[in-house]
């Protein structure tokens, strides 16, 4: 139990040491050889090894990404990905391949005319990300 907790205790924050954001773990097993907890020098706690899988969310630059729209203005679109980690496109990116209507608050496709709007699911590149006491913000582009 005292391991579930240390991993629970990890989900959905960045780990710098994995370089990414476990989501969720499966079934814990003890390594052959290695059934049993060791004390390491005079650390007052017992140390043991598992394995488990993981399924991670790993962010990198130029990663194609789903979010869904959770905020729209003249300056940024907000974006939620995965229900979970905030990114946002400002206003110099969505520049490049969208002109903004005040009328209806949605960016428009220069090129084909798709509408960016609240609470629409939308497609776009990481240009950018950084992550502080394990809270994950990236930034990105439309493609």
């Amino acid at each position: 139990e005292a391991v579930k907790e240390q991993l629970y205790e990890m989900l959905y924050k960045y780990n710098e040491s994995l370089g990414c954001i476990p989501l969720s773990f499966g079934r814990m097993t003890l390594p052959k050889g290695k059934e049993y907890g060791r004390i390491l020098g005079e650390q007052p706690w017992i140390h043991v090894d598992v394995l488990t899988k993981l399924v991670v969310f790993t962010p990198t630059l130029g990663a194609k990404v789903r979010g869904k729209v959770t905020k729209v203005s003249s300056s940024n679109v907000s974006i939620l990905v995965l229900a979970l980690f905030n990114a946002n496109i400002g206003r110099e990116a969505l520049q490049n391949s969208c002109k903004y209507n005040s009328a209806t608050n949605t960016w428009t496709s220069i090129e084909n005319g798709t509408e960016i709007c609240h609470g629409q699911l939308v497609d776009f590149y990481i240009s950018s990300f950084q992550h502080s006491s394990g809270i994950l913000n990236m930034e990105g582009q439309i493609p």
